[in-house]
C-alpha cells in the first residue's frame, strides 16, 4: 500500500503556495494558437499568489518553442520572456537550451 501523501494540484490551498513557473523551450503559445479549445487559458487571477511570476526562456531559432504571448494577463500580469541564443543550428536549439551553461546558469 502506498502511504505517500497525495497532493491536489488544483486546490486553492496548493496554488496559494506556488511562487511561479519557469518554462524552457515551451510550445504552449503554439498549442494555444493551433488548438485553442484544448489549451484553455485560465483567466481567474485569484488563484495565483500575489508574488506569482512566470518566466519563459526561449531561443528564436527553436522550431518548437516561442515567446509566450497568448498567456499575457492570464495571471493578472504578463509572462516574463527571456530570449537566449542556445545554439546557432535551427533544429538543435530546442535541445541545446537545456544544456547550454549561458542559459541554465541564470536559473539555478
Amino acid at each position: 500500500m502506498d502511504h505517500r501523501r497525495q497532493i491536489d494540484y488544483q486546490s486553492p490551498r496548493t496554488l496559494a503556495k506556488l511562487r511561479g513557473f519557469v518554462t524552457y523551450g515551451s510550445p504552449l503559445d503554439k498549442f494555444a494558437f493551433l488548438w485553442p479549445q484544448i489549451v484553455s487559458i485560465n483567466r481567474d487571477v485569484n488563484v495565483w499568489s500575489a508574488g506569482f511570476e512566470w518566466i519563459n526562456v526561449f531561443d528564436h531559432t527553436d522550431p518548437v518553442a516561442a515567446k509566450l504571448t497568448a498567456f499575457h494577463g492570464a495571471m493578472g500580469r504578463d509572462v516574463k520572456n527571456f530570449a537566449y541564443k542556445a545554439s546557432p543550428f535551427l533544429l538543435y536549439s530546442h535541445i541545446a537550451i537545456y544544456t547550454n551553461p549561458s542559459v541554465t546558469m541564470h536559473f539555478q
